[in-house]
């Protein structure tokens, strides 16, 4: 007994420990960070400031501020610590965000790029994005452009909105404009914002123009427009979001940057330009927290305004043949994020077997089709199926339901009730090599366990010495090398397997980094551009310029989806980016 509690102990020691660095890993694989400028475009001499956020971390402290030629970042002062509520698929999460604003001034005109932010939260260091920018000597053409956004000015956690944007210029300018950015400082850099698909709204002409002066984006036509006057020619840009967190967004001060470049026989020369801004002021939207009063047990977190409607392939059916019971919602909701009803587990379904279902989901539908077996010839009906919704027009929950569907069912010929059939298994040995009879003395002899292991262990440790003699840094068989061979095969089980986007996410992550030598961190929320430029300045392998567009968007969609809490990204498609990433050498 005296030796047994040590041993417990130490046992119950280990767990603890291990559970630390469990939930220590967990913690750092939800953080969030971000980073962006108060304006994207700002006036040679005026102020500007450098926000960083930290979202689900304890504890959070900034490294050494960058040193840029031109500008002066800082002092760090204090960070503002808040706590904010995150809800999604009726679960709800509180978390801890960490804010610093940081003075920047330039002492020159031109266009700056602050380079990644050291982030040490909760122990472990992790990096923002680059931010870009640009300083000008003076801005001038407010009364030549045009910048509008319409957006709300209050929602709900989990409901989506769309921001609706209109730029454009002067009429009189006619074909002298032939240069358009929009400059928008807070695109891809509010943590707590996921882009949702824009539905088709019968683009008309579309045109291509800058954003943030690195992407080019398609816009359609917004007509021509009257103000003060002036007739402006307008293009328009909408984009849909979810805002997954209470609180505020901040939308810093944005520009519309149009203008000029002059032509020389070798085309355009940048250097030669002659641009005007139009300013839109900073937007606030206040982000409310879906109300704990009164909340459904079943609510599972649909938010908006939701329509439902349900159809069966089949009417006339035998007791315990399928029926295919397929319910649409659609309206202006998280369609996307909610946990459709689970019928096994509601009242008026007993009497039917539910053997699964199958989901669809796309910008303006969600559609669930269950596989259902009515087994009581007594029954009449398939029953409403109930959604519980947060209704953001009635401020209220409420539940939508679909219309009951008359059935009729025929009893089996012969069958007083469906039999459940057991089946039976039999197992025999099929080891055949075992002999259980004690070895005779005059056996040869063999080494013992511990002789044996001592043995196989001085030969790996003289054989690895070896091996690093003759192969140096290129062994292939170091634990670097192995992790990079094994990481395609990893990522196609661990894809699959994935219980939810953020697993996804990390998964891919976690690839990239086998492949690069990099940690899992360094691929969250990373500039794919940037990282190819780097590729390509030290002369390592590249990936072309559409595989670099896929893996943009595939990381892109991953981070949303993680944040959303949604449920796991397409496997198939994270595969068979890896593929063609490993295909040209990444």
């Amino acid at each position: 007994m005296e030796q047994t509690l040590p041993r417990i102990w130490r046992a119950w020691l280990c767990l603890c420990a291990l559970l630390l660095v469990w939930s220590g890993t967990a913690a750092a694989q939800d953080l969030r960070v971000s980073a962006r400028m108060s304006s994207g475009v700002i006036k040679l001499g005026s102020d500007a400031r450098l926000i960083i956020e930290v979202r689900d971390a304890q504890a959070a402290g900034l490294g050494d501020l960058p040193k840029v030629e031109g500008l002066s970042i800082g002092p760090l002062g204090p960070s503002i610590t808040g706590r904010t509520t995150e809800i999604a698929n009726g679960r709800t999460k509180t978390s801890v965000q960490h804010t610093w604003s940081v003075p920047v001034t330039a002492t020159q005109t031109g266009r700056y790029t602050i380079p990644p932010l050291e982030v040490r939260a909760d122990g472990k260091a992790t990096f923002t994005k680059p931010v870009q920018f640009e300083v000008v000597k003076d801005v001038e053409g407010e009364d030549f452009g045009w910048f509008t956004m319409d957006a709300p000015r209050e929602v709900y956690a989990g409901q989506p909105f769309t921001l609706d944007l209109v730029v454009g210029f002067d009429k009189s300018l006619g074909v002298n404009v032939n240069y358009a950015n929009i400059t928008l400082p807070w695109y891809g850099a509010l943590s707590g914002l996921v882009e949702l698909p824009t539905p088709d709204a019968g683009q008309r002409a579309a045109n291509q123009i800058n954003l943030n002066g690195d992407q080019i984006i398609s816009v359609e036509s917004g007509g021509e427009r009257e103000r003060d006057g002036r007739t402006y020619t307008t293009l328009r840009w909408r984009k849909r979001y979810l805002a997954s967190d209470p609180g505020v967004l901040e939308l810093s001060t944005s520009h519309f940057e149009f203008g000029q470049i002059a032509r020389s026989f070798f085309g355009f020369d940048p250097s030669q330009k002659k641009t005007m801004y139009k300013r839109l002021e900073p937007v606030s939207i206040r982000v409310l927290p879906v109300p704990e009063a009164a909340r459904p047990i079943d609510w599972t977190g649909a938010v908006g305004r939701v329509e439902a409607r349900a159809a069966a392939d089949r009417r006339v059916v035998d007791a315990g043949d399928s029926i295919k019971l397929t319910v649409d919602w659609s309206g202006d909701a998280n369609l996307d994020f909610f946990e459709p009803p689970d019928l096994a587990r509601l009242k008026g379904f007993e009497r039917f077997r539910v053997y699964g279902r199958t989901d669809r989901k796309s910008a303006e539908r969600r559609t669930v089709v269950y596989d259902l077996a009515p087994v009581d010839p007594e029954l009449k009906e398939i029953p409403a199926v109930p959604l519980s919704v947060f209704d953001v027009d009635r401020r209220s929950y409420q539940t939508i339901e679909t219309r009951p569907i008359p059935i009729q069912v025929r009893a089996l010929k012969n069958a007083a009730a469906l039999a459940e059939v057991e089946v039976q298994r039999e197992y025999a040995s099929d080891i055949s090599d075992i002999v259980s009879t004690p070895r005779e003395s005059s056996d040869p002899w063999a080494p013992s366990a511990p002789a044996l292991l001592l043995g196989v262990g001085v030969v790996l440790a003289a054989g690895g010495r070896v091996r690093r003699a003759v192969y140096g840094a290129d062994d292939p068989w170091a634990p670097v090398v192995r992790k990079r061979r094994r990481a395609l095969a990893e990522l196609r089980r661990s894809a699959q397997v994935a219980p939810d986007a953020d697993a996804s996410y990390r998964a891919l992550c976690t690839y990239l980094a086998a492949r690069t030598n990099e940690t899992e961190t360094a691929w969250r929320g990373r500039d794919v551009r940037a990282w190819v430029i780097e590729q390509r300045q030290a002369d390592r392998p590249a990936p072309a310029a559409e595989v670099e567009a896929e893996l943009t968007q595939v990381l892109r969609e991953c981070e949303q989806a993680a944040w959303a809490r949604a449920g796991r990204y397409d496997a198939v498609r994270i595969v068979r980016l890896a593929e063609r990433l490993q295909a040209e050498g990444v």
